[in-house]
């Protein structure tokens, strides 16, 4: 695949592995204790954080939860589902993070998962199937995938043997994400992959690229309120600083108050 750096084209072809990148890092890591988990626990960890809309509403404080814990464990039988979910998201989620931050990756790839939990849950409730789970990152990997998708839709990658643009590769993922799904509706839930759970990812993929500018606009604004704060805050000390040597200049050390001097071996530690 295509790996951005320094003359990076989009629409240029080249192969190159990506750096892995801190959260994908740490999705890895979980994913892969949580799968060892699995094979110990013969799948009851998986029961556990699953999700699946009959839990949500038998008991919303245990099933609620399952929205944010489905997505890090995948399927016992083997270890396929893992694997592939985790290449697509080294690979894709790597560029995708040098690209936007740690931070704003992350979000994506959660609101993804969720995303695609809650159209699960719809599905199943749709199909007369609310006892069906689901579990596993693919929701979270179609939304980077399709966040990838709008942001270099020209990027090529090879497919078996062929170069592809990303936007090509995508919205044909989509195609067939959203024809099994239906398939499945028809069917009455009858198969072993969550169609909607894919869908609703790019969904929130699509939606988190779309509204991208304004968050983005908010780390900013926030970013800026913290280092202001941490400005004046400064400013501040700076200030006490000075009222308390010229208290000392003109009274003596004796006269300094507990706060005083709680305040001024706090600076003198700072220093050191």
């Amino acid at each position: 695949m295509k790996s951005p750096g320094a003359g990076f084209d989009s629409g240029a072809l080249a192969f190159a592995f990506p750096r892995l990148t801190p959260v994908v890092k740490l999705i890895l890591i979980v994913c892969g204790v949580l799968q060892l988990a699995q094979l110990v626990s013969q799948g009851q960890v998986g029961d556990w954080l699953a999700l699946s809309a009959a839990r949500i509403g038998a008991n919303p404080l245990l099933g609620i939860p399952n929205f944010f814990t489905y997505m890090w464990v995948h399927d016992y039988g083997g270890l396929g589902h893992l694997v592939m979910n985790m290449l697509a998201l080294w690979f894709f989620g790597s560029m995708i993070e040098e690209e936007i931050g740690a931070r704003a990756f992350f979000r994506v790839f959660v609101a993804s998962g969720l995303g695609g939990g809650l159209l699960w849950v719809i599905a199943a409730q749709l199909t007369g199937i609310p006892g069906a789970a689901v579990l596993g990152a693919s929701g979270g990997v179609y939304g980077i995938l399709t966040f990838a998708a709008f942001r270099h839709p020209r990027m090529r990658v090879i497919l078996i043997l062929f170069p592809i643009m990303l936007a090509w590769l995508v919205g044909g993922l989509a195609v067939f994400a959203v024809y099994d799904m239906i398939v499945q509706l028809q069917r009455g839930g009858a198969g072993g992959t969550a169609h909607a759970a894919h869908v609703g990812g790019m969904v929130a993929g699509f939606v988190f690229f779309r509204f991208r500018g304004s968050l983005a606009r908010s780390d900013v604004e926030r970013e800026a309120r913290a280092a202001l704060a941490a400005r004046n805050k400064i400013k501040a000390d700076e200030a006490e600083l000075d009222r308390i040597l010229a208290k000392i200049h003109s009274e003596g050390m004796t006269k300094l108050t507990k706060a005083e001097r709680r305040f001024l071996e706090t600076r003198s530690k700072n220093k050191s």
